[in-house]
């Protein structure tokens, strides 16, 4: 990996812990996230029945995305009621994931009315993740 890319990891984790973001991060590892996780039938059936609908893909033995989930869970707490937020384990729903074009985890997709309107790949700090749900209501 480029110098450039533990770079920027490494502001990232500086962020989150500045921002509060890890208060989970010293549980054990297995612990991924609170959120259901979903399969293809039922992602297809939540983007239809949720105004905004943001889903997290990810796969279970990567380190980034532990430290999304931690991002996304709080989102989701912040934002009950106003946004429904799911999880796609990327290994039991291989089909899904190739259809929805997702290759590098984590990734997360943000739905409006149906139709996904915010695409990020890779760690996202919550502060990016609010902007684009904000610009959505």
């Amino acid at each position: 990996m480029p110098p450039f890319k533990y770079y920027i990891y490494s502001i990232l984790i500086i962020s989150f812990i500045i921002a509060g973001n890890c208060k989970a991060y010293s549980q054990s590892a297995k612990v991924v996230s609170n959120l259901a996780v979903i399969s293809d039938s039922s992602f297809q059936k939540s983007i239809k029945e949720n105004q905004v609908l943001l889903a997290d893909f990810y796969e279970t033995y990567c380190g980034a995305c532990r430290m999304q989930a931690l991002i996304v869970d709080s989102i989701s707490n912040d934002q009950k009621g106003k946004i429904k937020v799911i999880k796609v384990d990327v290994d039991k729903n291989k089909d899904l994931t190739s259809k929805m074009q997702v290759s590098s985890y984590p990734t997360i997709l943000l739905y409006k009315n149906g139709k996904q309107v915010w695409r990020s790949e890779g760690i996202m700090p919550r502060y990016y993740i609010m902007e684009a749900i904000k610009n959505q209501n």
